[in-house]
Formats: C-alpha cells, sequence, structure tokens
C-alpha cells in the first residue's frame, strides 16, 4: 500500500517538500523523488508501482509507523482514468499539491526550456517566449483549476491538500505541521530543522553534464508582462475562489521590480531523480527488482531492536570529542548525504568510554537509523568496533575509527553502488586534515581548536560538503591521491562475510588509539578482496582533537611504538597495499587542485 503521493505542480516547491520529508524519521522514499510512473506506464500495472514503493519496513526503530509514498508534479496533469487507477489501487491514499503563481511558473519553464536548449537570453525572442507559454504543456500545468477538478472528480476532498509556493517561503513550519495533520505523522520529527535549513532554496542536484544549467533566476521581461497577465488572470480569478484565498498579488505583483529584491535564499542541492527505479524495471522488460528483504526481528542489547537489514552498516567511533561528533554526525545524516534514501544504512555510534558520555537522544536525533552503543574504556578501539559490527544488520560494514573526520556527501551513496557493482570489493575513502597543513606540523604554527573553528566558518559546509576540500590538506596516508594504492582509509567497507572472514579488527592491537590496526585491518582487506574501490571526488577530513597520532608534533609520533607493535604481531615490518585502486564518482569542483596532484603523482609512478 502507498500512503500518500505529491502530485505538484510543477515548479511548485515539490524538491523543497521531498527533501524536508526525507527528514521526518515516520516517512519513506524508497525510490525517490519523481518517479515518473504513471506518466510512463499504463494502470493495469498497479501491482509493480506498489512492490517500487514499498518500504523495507512499515515501522522505525522507535517503533512508530512509516509512510511510504512519492513526489511527481507531472502527475498534476494525469487523464482520468489514470486518476481512477491509483484510486482502484490506493483509495484511503492522501494526496497533496503545491500551487506557484502560474505566471511566474509559466516564465519559469520557459526559461528552463531556453537552458536547456543551450540558449542565451539574447538569443531568444519574445515569440519564442509566447510560443512556448501558450504550447498544450504550458496552458495544461498552469490549468490549476481543471487539475482540481480531475482529482476531485475521483478523490474525495478531505484527501487532498492544497498548498501554496507564498506558503513555503513565508511560513515553512505552518506547511510542515500542516502536511503532518495530513498524512498522520508526529510534528515532532521536523523539530530539529532550524529556521536557516527551512529557509533554504532546495533544487536538483546538478551532475557534471548539466552544469550549464546553472543560471540566475531574472525577473520576466516587461515586453512578456502584460502576454501573461491576459492568459492567466481568469485561471488566477478561479483558483483563488476555489481555495478561498486573495490571491490578486499573484497576477498585479508579477513583473513588479520590487517583487524580485526578496533576501536570497541559501541554495541547497540534492541528489537523483527516483525515476530510476522506474527506468531499471523497465530495462528488465517490465519486471521490477524484488523489494529489500525483511528478517525478522532479533535486536541486540544496547541496540534499537531492527525489523529491517540495511545495505550498509556505518560504524563510527568517538571518545571525548563533543565538540567533534556532531559534526560528523551531521555529514552522516539522510539530510547531508545525496541520493540515498535512509532507510538503505545504519549508523551505530560507538561512545568507546568518554569521560562524558555522547547523549543517545543527540545521537538518535540525526536520523532515523542512528544508535548509540557504550563500551567499556579501552587503550584500543579494536573491540569496540567488532562488538558493533557483530550488533550491526547492515549487508556491508563501513568503519570509521575516528569519529573526528568529517565526511562529504557522496561517501554512502557510492559505496552503496560499488557493492551493487562489484560482488566483493574493498571501498576506501581517501583522507585529509583540515588546515593548511598536516596538523603535526600546522599546530606547531598555531592551529588548534579556535582556529579550526573559524576556519569552518568560513565555508558553507553545511550547504555543500565539498567545500571542505577547499580549507583541507592531504592527510600523509593519502597523498598519492586518488590513482595510487593508499596505506589507510578511515571510511572503509567490505561486505560483512569479508569482514568475518578477516576476523575484524585484531584486538591485539593495544597501544592507544590502536596503534596501526587500521592499517592492519585495511591491507588485509585489500588482499582478501577485491577489487580495491577509491571514491573519487570524496574524502573525510581530520578535526583537530589532539589524536595520539594526528595531533602530536612529527618528532614526538608514536609511530615507532605502533611498529613495534604490529611487527610483533605480524612478524614482518608493515607495508602498505599493492593492489592499484579503481575509482569510482565523480568530481566537485572545489577537489579539482587535488585531482591534478593525484595526476601528477600517478604519472610519476608509472614513469618512474
Amino acid at each position: 500500500m502507498v500512503d500518500f503521493l505529491g502530485i505538484g505542480v510543477q515548479k511548485g516547491g515539490t524538491t523543497w517538500l521531498f527533501h524536508q520529508l526525507a527528514r521526518h524519521p515516520q516517512i519513506a522514499f524508497p525510490a525517490g523523488k519523481e518517479v515518473h510512473f504513471w506518466d510512463r506506464v499504463d494502470g493495469s500495472l498497479v501491482k509493480q508501482w506498489l512492490e517500487i514503493l514499498e518500504p523495507p519496513s512499515r515501522s522505525n526503530t522507535a517503533g512508530q509507523p512509516i509512510r511510504t509514498g512519492e513526489i511527481t508534479p507531472a502527475y498534476a496533469s494525469l487523464p482520468t482514468e489514470t486518476i481512477r487507477a491509483i484510486h482502484a489501487a490506493c483509495p484511503d491514499i492522501r494526496l497533496f499539491i503545491s500551487f506557484r503563481n502560474p505566471l511566474e511558473r509559466a516564465w519559469s519553464a520557459a526559461r528552463m526550456a531556453m537552458v536547456r536548449a543551450q540558449m542565451l537570453d539574447s538569443e531568444v525572442s519574445d515569440q519564442w517566449f509566447i510560443d512556448h507559454f501558450q504550447s498544450a504543456a504550458s496552458r495544461s500545468a498552469g490549468d490549476y483549476s481543471a487539475i482540481m477538478e480531475r482529482w476531485l472528480a475521483v478523490f474525495p476532498e478531505e484527501q487532498l491538500l492544497t498548498l501554496l509556493c507564498d506558503d513555503i517561503e513565508d511560513c515553512p513550519t505552518r506547511i510542515l505541521d500542516a502536511i503532518s495533520e495530513h498524512l498522520g505523522i508526529n510534528p515532532k520529527g521536523f523539530a530539529g530543522l532550524s529556521a536557516a535549513a527551512l529557509a533554504e532554496r532546495v533544487v536538483p542536484l546538478l551532475t557534471a553534464d548539466q552544469a550549464y544549467k546553472r543560471k540566475p533566476d531574472l525577473p520576466p521581461r516587461p515586453t512578456l508582462v502584460p502576454v501573461l497577465k491576459d492568459m492567466y488572470a481568469p485561471e488566477v480569478a478561479r483558483i483563488a475562489r476555489f481555495l478561498g484565498r486573495d490571491l490578486t498579488h499573484w497576477v498585479d505583483g508579477f513583473g513588479v521590480p520590487a517583487a524580485y529584491k526578496r533576501q536570497p535564499r541559501r541554495e541547497i542541492r540534492i541528489g537523483a531523480k527516483g525515476a530510476m527505479a522506474v527506468d531499471a524495471w523497465l530495462a528488465k522488460g517490465g519486471t521490477p527488482a524484488a523489494p529489500p528483504a525483511t528478517p525478522s526481528d532479533d535486536g541486540a542489547p544496547g541496540v534499537n531492536a531492527r525489523r529491517t537489514r540495511p545495505a550498509l552498516s556505518v560504524i563510527a567511533v568517538f571518545r571525548d570529542m563533543a565538540r567533534e561528533a556532531p559534526r560528523t554526525l551531521f555529514t552522516l545524516s539522510p539530510g547531508y548525504q545525496l541520493g540515498v534514501d535512509p532507510w538503505r544504512y545504519e549508523v551505530i555510534v560507538v561512545d568507546a568510554g568518554s569521560t562524558v558520555p555522547l547523549d543517545s537522544d543527540v545521537v538518535a536525533s540525526f536520523g532515523p537509523g542512528f544508535t548509540l552503543l557504550r563500551t567499556p574504556p579501552s587503550p584500543s578501539p579494536s573491540a569496540a568496533i567488532n562488538e558493533a559490527v557483530r550488533l550491526s544488520t547492515g549487508e556491508a560494514v563501513m568503519i570509521c575509527i575516528d569519529g573526528a573526520r568529517m565526511l562529504t556527501p557522496g561517501v554512502v551513496r557510492l559505496t552503496l553502488d560499488a557493492f551493487r557493482t562489484w560482488p566483493d570489493p574493498v571501498v576506501a575513502t581517501l583522507a585529509w586534515h583540515l588546515g593548511p597543513k598536516i596538523q603535526n606540523e600546522s599546530m606547531l604554527e598555531g592551529y588548534d581548536q579556535a582556529v579550526e573553528d573559524r576556519l569552518l566558518e568560513s565555508v558553507d559546509w553545511r550547504r555543500d560538503g565539498y567545500e571542505l576540500f577547499r580549507i583541507a590538506a592531504y592527510a600523509g596516508s593519502s597523498k598519492k591521491g586518488w590513482f595510487l594504492p593508499t596505506s589507510e582509509s578511515n571510511a572503509v567497507a567490505v561486505r560483512r562475510e569479508t569482514f568475518d572472514r578477516l576476523g575484524g579488527f585484531d584486538e591485539g592491537f593495544q597501544t592507544p588509539g590502536g596503534g596501526l590496526v587500521n592499517l592492519d585491518f585495511h591491507r588485509r582487506a585489500c588482499a582478501a578482496a577485491s577489487p580495491v574501490i577509491h571514491l573519487l571526488g570524496e574524502g573525510t577530513f581530520h578535526q583537530f582533537h589532539g589524536g595520539v597520532a594526528t595531533n602530536v608534533p612529527q618528532a614526538l609520533h608514536p609511530f615507532q611504538t605502533f611498529h613495534e607493535e604490529y611487527k610483533r604481531l605480524r612478524g614482518e615490518a608493515f607495508s602498505p597495499p599493492t593492489a592499484m585502486p579503481l575509482v569510482l564518482g565523480g568530481m566537485p569542483w572545489q577537489a579539482l587542485p587535488f585531482l591534478e596532484a593525484s595526476i601528477a603523482e600517478a604519472r610519476a609512478a608509472h614513469e618512474g
């Protein structure tokens, strides 16, 4: 059963609605945003639609019911017979639609078409715009009264919630409260969202081949304002009567320069659209992929009971990192990680004997799959990591041995992509230090937590995590770059079977911080599984916290002690992995200097 459906309209704030709803612990979008099922296939395939949108579980880790659905603006224009097919499948489904000033919508849609055609404003005539305004597709998308008539001819009025883009901008909290009541979810699920987050302008992520779409919003041409007013004034009057709202400002204010001088909103870009699920189904000849497995509920002590098996368990280890932990956990949260459903991964936060323990409620606030595991103090985190993996439920595990390291927004999605592509890979993320140099050196020049706090405030990393590349330097282990082997990774992932086959992290490593245990695990994983995948354009970023190895002067670095322990346990000196990596990912512009350095290192190694 599908519980809700966002049916439009185009350019009506649906991406913002999707982004906010996806943050709620009772909402699931199993196929992402804009599934485009009903505008691409016929009404005889209801079973396939229900399977695509079936969530892994019908309740979250707190035991609250899950509401599942999708938002596709094109559904506003569906014909009546298709709407009847939806009603037959889900007669009690909750619907919502968000209307935008139709004059603004028509102008924005025309400009989007112009940009997609890679045309400049100076190359487009008034008549070109008028032809677009008058096209059947544009007129249909702006005929709000006809849209409402079609849907309400099939569904009762109480099942359709109407929203306005104006209210999303002016009173977003009230919008989320209305949706919570309409969908029957707890409005407190949005309580952690700040006013700044709710005020963000949310738009789809630009891929490398779509960069030409990054064009500024422009006010309508004065010569076109009367055309659109004449075209849409009657429709505005009709929809205003239906909604019982005064919407005269939609017509009277259109084209007025002052209306385009609002305080600019921060922009956040979110990941890929959900039509991929339907694409995959169609590519298989109309046979949908099986829904995710749902094993029995056998929760383990110390961790919330789980009714689903996520594809990935992230193990993040913290000890006395009250300052650093919230930043790291934010970078693992569903609101930050791009293009991945919250139910596809879980995060087990290990508090390895902190003097002031992490708060379980704070940990849980970062997402539906976040849980806290407290372990006794120990010089080494090895036993805590093995215990967390034993209690986790993912098909694969990612180990972040140092919780001080923030992640970039594509790490989880690309890791899942790697496990879908290869049967038994090792997935590794390269490492950086915040600051101008590795912190063992920069600390001698005055770099400390206060300097780092100001450095992080200088870039908008919460909106765009790739900004971290602009304020960081390669960690020593990663200085050879993406195209050559690395000695370790702070976000290394393997299948659970591989982790078990390796015996997990060797608990014989007992020097402070675990010594070379992370390097040892990475080396053994690279020898036992294949291929080694480096996540291109992604990274982890070390915060200054007084670590036993990363935040001491080079002259005092305990490597020799660590190495003696390694040789005692392994019977030989440590040597880094030699397997050449494959790379998977993209390249944010902020990381280009490191790409150039990686290419130079790879060329030098090849020529040498």
